[in-house]
């Protein structure tokens, strides 16, 4: 019966993650829309980096007094939601107070870098996985790197698709998402096959 239990609440936490990414929540469309603004782009990725690291850091500690509880399977969004919002209030509030000016000027990038499904992602293999501190952070910079190349990767596709000739039905989103799993597939072609 707990095989069912983990089984139905895997497909259903796949099911909310894969729906807030194609339905852009969580970051995802917003990141579509400021990759066009090429400017921001490393500074967003850095951000995207130092979340990916202060979230793994706060959720590695949040959750090994929350694993002792009996139903600790049933917390993991809670730990991911609560140690990305600890994460942005403190970045927030030490850039607010030392460089008051940099915060105004860039703290549109801010929830998008925190709350998105790079960084919810990298909480719950580590959490899934049973990481040490040190492999969680490893983890949440290679997910920081990752998510840097896949956002250069899709404003070069974009720019290059805005110069094209494409069919009406094809123009925007369709074609982009053709070019997203053309790449994906190269990646994976690229990564091989892990052995078991």
């Amino acid at each position: 019966m707990n095989q069912y239990l983990t089984l139905l609440l895997t497909a259903v936490t796949a099911a909310f993650f894969e729906s807030c990414v194609f339905a852009r929540g969580l970051g995802a469309g917003i990141v579509l829309r400021n990759i066009e603004n090429k400017k921001d782009l490393p500074l967003s990725c850095a951000y995207m980096a130092l979340f990916s690291l202060l979230t793994a850091l706060f959720s590695w500690l949040l959750w090994w007094p929350v694993s002792l509880l009996s139903f600790s399977n049933y917390l993991h969004p809670l730990v991911a939601v609560v140690s990305a919002s600890v994460a942005f209030g403190l970045v927030s509030f030490l850039l607010w107070k030392i460089k008051p000016g940099f915060y105004r000027s860039t703290k549109y990038l801010l929830p998008f870098s925190a709350f998105n499904s790079a960084v919810f992602g990298c909480v719950f293999l580590a959490i899934r996985d049973k990481m040490s501190l040190l492999q969680a952070l490893f983890a949440a910079l290679g997910f920081a790197i990752a998510f840097a190349l896949a956002t250069f990767f899709l404003h070069e596709g974009r720019r290059r698709l805005s110069m094209c000739k494409i069919p009406k039905a094809f123009q925007g989103l369709p074609s982009l998402l053709i070019y997203i799993g053309i790449i994906a597939i190269a990646i994976h072609g690229l990564a091989g096959q892990l052995p078991k």
